[in-house]
């Protein structure tokens, strides 16, 4: 991370949670980049598995990555209520030109990119509309997530109480028990809370992003995660299940802005230093900047 990156901490005593990364460009500030982490990732962890604060900077993008916690995921109304200030925050600090605000995630943090541009869309919240937004490899259809995960769960991964903060399955099903009670399958809220319902063919969810310009990334490698582990493979977790039908949906509703962008043998998690297909490595920093570019001055 070669540029200024500052931190803001909501909370001084507390360096963990309710705080967000800046990168403020030299001169004139033309727009402002959200980019949200994923669960259990942190925006510091973020920044170093994509090198965008480089191009933003040379672009006059305002880069912005809040924290996502353990405590709360993507549907959670605290998640929620700390992006809208973190946003509303920043446009009223930095008077940012024609409110030029591009917002996106990688896995969760896409999700949550997602729920937030449809709630300002249809004023359930107010807050700061997007000009665009972007998803990496993420989960958006509950529906999808939950069976997938209750599926692939052991009966010992799914003691709650043990687990709810190590197994990636046990900690979604938690917060959904949590968040929409333990028949939340069929609680018409947990449905109505997810970004994308692949199955609601009125597409009821997604109505709000008819005219925004829209991009999933996905690098469905499917040799890779076989050959990680074979027994325990389900393709059903690939998010490409969630990614291709939701802009399939977005054009079928007359939304021409909307792409899947598939890469190939992108994906590496540098801090980790191995291969991996979900990873915030498979957005071209350079790119995305280019589409920005050509979303403000359509607008």
């Amino acid at each position: 991370m070669s540029q200024s990156v500052t931190a803001v901490y909501k909370n001084p005593s507390d360096s963990t949670e309710n705080y967000y990364l800046k990168v403020v460009p030299k001169g004139t500030i033309e727009s402002c980049i959200v980019f949200i982490p994923g669960l259990f990732q942190t925006p510091e962890e973020l920044l170093l598995e994509t090198g965008i604060e480089e191009t933003a900077n040379e672009k006059g993008c305002l880069l912005i990555v809040p924290i996502q916690t353990k405590t709360s995921l993507h549907f959670e109304k605290r998640s929620m209520e700390f992006l809208t200030r973190v946003v509303s925050e920043v446009f009223s600090k930095y008077q940012i030109k024609n409110k030029n605000l591009i917002i996106g995630g990688f896995s969760s943090g896409g999700a949550l990119a997602m729920l937030y541009s449809e709630k300002v869309l249809t004023h359930e919240i107010n807050g700061v509309e997007p000009k665009g937004l972007f998803m990496v490899d993420s989960p958006l259809d509950y529906q999808r997530v939950s069976l997938n995960e209750l599926k692939s769960a052991t009966e010992q991964e799914l003691d709650f109480e043990k687990n709810k903060y190590d197994k990636m399955p046990t900690y979604f099903i938690f917060k959904f028990k949590e968040s929409f009670g333990q028949n939340y399958l069929t609680n018409k809220e947990f449905l109505s809370s997810s970004p994308y319902v692949r199955s609601d063919t009125a597409c009821t969810n997604i109505r709000s992003l008819v005219n925004l310009p829209v991009r999933f990334y996905s690098e469905p490698d499917l040799e890779f995660f076989y050959l990680r582990n074979p027994e325990k493979f389900e393709p059903n977790f690939l998010n490409i299940l969630d990614g291709a039908p939701l802009i399939k949906d977005l054009k079928r509703i007359g939304n021409t802005k909307s792409e899947l962008i598939i890469t190939k043998n992108k994906g590496y998690r540098h801090t980790q230093k191995e291969r991996h297909p979900h990873s915030v490595s498979i957005v071209d920093p350079e790119e995305l900047l280019k589409w920005i570019d050509r979303i403000l001055k359509t607008k």
